[in-house]
């Protein structure tokens, strides 16, 4: 198994072993997926689009797009067999929806097939290669159509990493893009929109941050690296329980990109 491979294999189990508790910890997630679902709704869609959903997760974006998209037609996909499971059972019965199992990197339709609107949020992260990705996902457009997604950017977490960096580790958290490389991600052949925001998550402790991510399956270490032993893992608590607050920072990037 190649690189990318396995490191999508251990995404896809990491978020399959969470399934079952990603809605207890997903404050944040939920929270983006609602910002995202009003920037789509202000796009210049038909009353009908066809919709392609990249890492729908347990369906945050997919329920909020559907009070603003009734009459859409709908392909959500997941790398993760039960966390699509997990949608498909929160959606209920829905009409003019295909649910399919799918590598977001290694999109897979048949010819011809095209959608009016390509919508993720905050699974781009844990893509290895963003503007090849997107790449693909363009080239499923229709002329006009748009891709609208959520991503974390570099100053995530950067409370964390700080309270590494207290103690001279290296932290093993995920790497985030910078805004420059996001804002540069797009392929030629339409207009791209970034904008950002940071939110700061109160937690109760390092111990509370590190359960919300258990909760929905981020806890795995970035690629590359493995888990902080335990007795690293411990300092790292005190220091960052021993700053002067306990919040982490999530640095949110939200992206539009029309195809001409």
């Amino acid at each position: 198994m190649n690189r990318l491979a396995s490191h999508n294999a251990s995404v896809a189990a990491a978020f399959s072993a969470a399934a079952a508790t990603y809605e207890n910890g997903a404050d944040v997630q939920f929270n983006v997926a609602g910002r995202l679902s009003a920037r789509i709704a202000k796009l210049p869609l038909s009353p009908a689009p066809r919709i392609l959903e990249i890492g729908c997760g347990t369906g945050f974006l997919s329920r909020k797009l559907r009070e603003s998209f009734r009459d859409a037609s709908w392909t959500i996909t997941d790398i993760s067999p039960q966390m699509l499971e997990r949608c498909r059972a929160n959606l209920g019965p829905v009409q003019d929806t295909s649910f399919k199992v799918m590598d977001g990197e290694a999109p897979s339709f048949a010819t011809g097939e095209r959608f009016d609107l390509i919508c993720s949020s905050l699974a781009f992260q844990w893509f290895e290669n963003l503007p090849a990705t997107l790449a693909k996902l363009a080239d499923l457009l229709v002329p006009g159509g748009h891709i609208a997604f959520a991503t974390l950017a570099e100053h995530s977490f950067s409370e964390w990493r700080r309270a590494y960096a207290k103690i001279g580790a290296d932290p093993a958290v995920l790497d985030c893009l910078p805004m420059a490389d996001i804002q540069h991600a797009f392929p030629e052949g339409g207009t791209a929109e970034v904008d950002e925001e940071h939110i700061a998550q109160p937690y109760a402790n390092g111990h509370a941050f590190l359960r919300k991510l258990r909760q929905i399956g981020a806890d795995m270490p970035r690629s590359g690296h493995r888990p902080a032993p335990a007795g690293t893992l411990r300092r790292v608590l005190r220091a960052f329980d021993s700053g002067p607050d306990t919040h982490v920072t999530y640095h949110v990037a939200y992206g539009v990109f029309t195809q001409r």
